[in-house]
């Protein structure tokens, strides 16, 4: 019955989303896909789960309603107006100014913050590497090295340069979009993210590099297919490149699984998954992974118990810093785990906006994250502007994370987002210098001809 309801409701969402956003990928398809998928999963009940309690279903059906509500708000808004919504109607004359030069500064771009997260991931490896003796006995203790990153016992002397390579990512992404193929300057800053990722033994990153990327490249597409150009499309190009990405992305993330090393012994596990215990892709602790979160966000709801300061969840990156001169007491950097019954500190971002915000926060933020998300939706592609392009990108990730946690607890996210947001202007206005420049010394050839 649970996914026979959840299909009717992503089936309404598709066709809902056809009439208002005209793309596949977007805020409202990702919101409901992510916690449909995660749903159907727990109903397969492949593990032993307690029942979700009706209270906790309506937690998430009115927040997922409250989201929509939040969509619905800016169309709305729009239409008394009297403005156009739907941004695809007609070809743009306008065009990016990071394309005037043919994508050079930003190539440059690539290269600088890519082979600079390639620095930290290096540094950290070598690290790594003098504490354990070599790189082979650095995979073997693995599982240590993860136990020492989540106890805060070692997370290398540059804890933070390496998220610089999101930076790189997301352009990165615009640059294969525009070229409608996979560069290798294109290629650095996600493989300075897995290196990294690696030797930290964590795989958020990787899974936040890559939908960063898949995000990105697929809005700056959309606006590309809005501007009129005489540009032939180059299609295999951009489906050899999608399946470059993803088969890195899932290949790091299956090695560091392999090297850390996870319990696939659960006794609440069914013996139809048990017999897949050692699969790389299909086995119990993935099945936990991705089918729980609801359970756990339902056992939270039960206890309540978490005493945080508020905006903890959300806003962990701050408290963090300001706790360093004594303002706070140190936050802690991983949820609360619950046993379902298995531990699991995984309750999507529902439980952490109500530890963070109470009942009150619960249903006002996906409200306004539903608004705040469309209405950049709207800016970007009405105005071509990239530092919209940056906002929308990262405000779908808190959408398509919402169903694991608060992306925002993240370091990485607020750093990447605070750097792109100063250097978008940078690249832009050096981008029109170089056009600039190049049309001036076609101009004096021509002369001297």
């Amino acid at each position: 019955m649970i996914t026979f309801v959840t299909i009717i409701v992503l089936v309404l969402v598709v066709i809902l989303n056809h009439f208002l956003f005209k793309k596949l990928i977007n805020h409202l398809t990702l919101y409901a896909f992510s916690w449909a998928f995660y749903i159907i999963l727990y109903d397969l009940r492949l593990m032993n789960y307690p029942d979700i309690r009706p209270v906790t279903w309506f937690v998430i059906l009115i927040t997922f309603f409250l989201f929509i509500l939040g969509i619905f708000t800016v169309f709305i808004a729009r239409k008394v107006f009297n403005k156009n919504n739907d941004v695809f109607a007609e070809k743009k004359e306008r065009e990016f100014s990071f394309f005037k030069d043919d994508g050079q500064i930003l190539k440059i771009a690539i290269y600088f913050f890519g082979l600079i997260g390639l620095y930290a991931a290096y540094h950290h490896w070598m690290e790594l590497i003098a504490k354990f003796g070599s790189i082979t006995k650095v995979l073997l203790n693995a599982n240590v090295i993860y136990g020492m990153r989540v106890s805060g016992e070692f997370g290398g002397s540059l804890p933070y340069l390496y998220t610089v390579a999101y930076v790189g990512v997301f352009f990165a992404a615009i640059y294969t979009a525009y070229k409608e193929k996979l560069t290798f300057a294109a290629v650095i800053p996600m493989f300075a993210v897995i290196l990294k990722d690696t030797a930290s033994v964590g795989r958020t990153g990787i899974l936040f590099a890559f939908q960063l990327f898949f995000f990105t490249f697929f809005f700056t597409r959309y606006a590309l297919i809005t501007i009129k150009t005489e540009r032939k499309k180059n299609y295999k190009g951009l489906v050899i490149g999608a399946l470059i990405v993803i088969i890195i992305a899932v290949s790091a993330v299956t090695l560091i699984k392999t090297f850390r090393g996870q319990i696939e012994t659960y006794t609440a596990t069914s013996r139809s998954l048990s017999k897949f215990k050692n699969s790389l892709f299909i086995s119990p602790s993935m099945y936990l992974y991705f089918s729980s979160n609801p359970v756990a966000l339902n056992r939270y709801l039960i206890s309540e118990d978490e005493n945080l300061m508020i905006g903890e969840n959300t806003f962990l990156t701050f408290y963090n810093f300001i706790s360093k001169f004594d303002v706070v007491r140190h936050p802690n950097f991983y949820p609360k785990g619950y046993y379902i019954p298995m531990w699991t500190n995984q309750a999507t971002y529902l439980r952490e906006i109500h530890a963070d915000f109470g009942y009150f926060g619960l249903f006002i933020i996906p409200y306004l994250l539903g608004v705040a998300c469309t209405f950049l939706w709207f800016r970007y592609f009405e105005t071509n502007n990239m530092k919209y392009l940056v906002l929308y990108s990262f405000l779908t990730l808190v959408v398509s994370f919402a169903i694991m946690l608060m992306i925002t607890r993240m370091a990485g996210f607020w750093i990447a987002l605070i750097i792109l947001l100063i250097t978008i202007p940078i690249i832009d206005k050096l981008s029109l210098f170089n056009s600039e420049r190049k049309k001036n010394k076609i101009q004096i050839l021509l002369s001297n001809k």
